[in-house]
């Protein structure tokens, strides 16, 4: 159920041309602040994430185009306005230079009934870890986090690992899945939140050896399979 209500999301956001972002988001700044427009939602993570020494700015930010918001036949809000991941190389004066776009890279809450809080971060080791978190509030009982990590080489951003956890509010069933594409192995846990008596269950497996998939080409939506 989790998989097709992301990709409903996923499909819902693709609707609309996305409209270019070059006059709104800045090209440089000293600070998220300074780049994101007043009225943009946004989280921001600093790290070195290309190994230079200098750290660097991610910035997941969602727009506030009024062309992208509509009223279903309910009278319900629909907000299709995309959420996109801007990253800024950091100089050796603190400032912030544009480095790279991937607009619409990263699901965002389109209706009061589906909330998807979004965080980004970047480890002491420079990998970038795009994360959201999913609530329904109505339409399905389901609760699921997912975490992405990719890792800069050859000028790319590369996915090298990915968890996904899901918890059913009716039953209490809990299922997290860790996939590491370096070693190509997964696991799998199963629990149950609401049921002490059931015995928490991993699964190892291998997963076939693949290229790394690259983020904006291999992955245009973070999460999208």
């Amino acid at each position: 159920m989790h998989q097709t209500t992301r990709q409903s999301i996923f499909m819902l956001a693709m609707l609309f041309p996305l409209i270019s972002w070059a006059q709104e988001m800045k090209s440089s700044g000293r600070s998220a602040e300074e780049i994101v427009p007043a009225k943009w939602s946004h989280t921001e993570a600093t790290g070195d994430l290309n190994k230079d020494g200098i750290a660097d700015l991610a910035i997941i930010v969602t727009s506030n185009f009024k062309e992208y918001i509509e009223v279903d036949e309910n009278g319900d809000t629909i907000d299709n306005n995309p959420s996109s991941l801007y990253l800024y190389k950091g100089g050796p004066d603190g400032s912030y230079q544009l480095w790279k776009v991937y607009e619409g890279a990263v699901p965002n809450s389109p209706t009061r009934f589906c909330i998807i809080d979004q965080s980004v971060d970047i480890t002491d080791r420079g990998t970038l870890i795009i994360s959201t978190s999913t609530f329904l509030t109505a339409g399905g009982w389901g609760n699921s986090d997912d975490s992405y990590v990719f890792r800069y080489q050859q000028g790319e951003f590369c996915l090298i690992g990915e968890e996904h956890h899901e918890m059913a509010r009716n039953t209490g069933e809990d299922t997290t899945t860790s996939i590491n594409h370096l070693t190509h192995k997964k696991w799998v846990s199963t629990s149950n939140a609401f049921d002490d008596t059931v015995k928490e269950k991993k699964v190892w497996k291998n997963i076939p050896k693949a290229p790394l998939r690259v983020l904006g080409k291999d992955i245009s939506v973070i999460g999208d399979e």
